[in-house]
């Protein structure tokens, strides 16, 4: 993600994403998220993030175990450490298994998925949402105003990867904010 693109000969980039930029972008993210909801509300995916969160406590443990591996440990609890990681391994494929081959979340996670692309559709093609936010987070080196003719060929695209990347931003700046 190099964060340049060019359109219709001009090359712009995203604008550093600060408060402002967001303030700016904030229509745009609220109604994704809606949309989002609104498509999704109804697909039950309980079971689905029930083995996602038991795939996650599971690898923390593991992980916690190795940790405890790298301690000065007597070999007996370095045997017993070895042994519950070997349980959690398999227990961890297991759970990956089902996540991967049980078709009712499989197809649960495809409906999901479908309908949050078409809630980004449906954003990405909302002209008069998307004119001013994509203007809101680019910046032409040339120091140009943003002149962006949605209706063009290769407007789609353009608009796509601009979107991607932004979104892209978004939980990096929250990884920073956390720690």
């Amino acid at each position: 993600m190099n964060n340049q693109y060019t359109y219709n000969g001009t090359t712009y980039q995203l604008k550093p994403l600060i408060l402002s930029v967001m303030k700016k972008a904030m229509p745009v993210i609220v109604k994704l998220r809606k949309l989002q909801y609104e498509y999704t509300k109804d697909i039950d995916m309980n079971d689905v993030n029930s083995e996602k969160n038991r795939l996650a406590e599971l690898e923390t443990a593991k992980k916690q175990l190795q940790e405890l591996m790298l301690e000065d440990i007597s070999n007996n609890k370095r045997i017993e450490i070895a042994d519950k990681i070997f349980e959690l391994n398999d227990k961890i494929q297991s759970t990956k298994d089902e996540l991967n081959f049980n078709e009712s979340y499989k197809q649960k996670i495809k409906l999901y998925n479908e309908c949050s692309a078409i809630a980004l559709y449906e954003i990405i093609t909302d002209t008069d949402l998307i004119t001013p936010f994509i203007k809101s987070i680019l910046t032409s080196g040339s120091g140009r105003g943003i002149n962006i003719d949605l209706s063009e060929p290769g407007a789609i695209e353009f608009v796509s990867a601009v979107f991607k990347d932004f979104f892209l931003l978004i939980p990096k700046n929250k990884m920073k904010l956390k720690s």
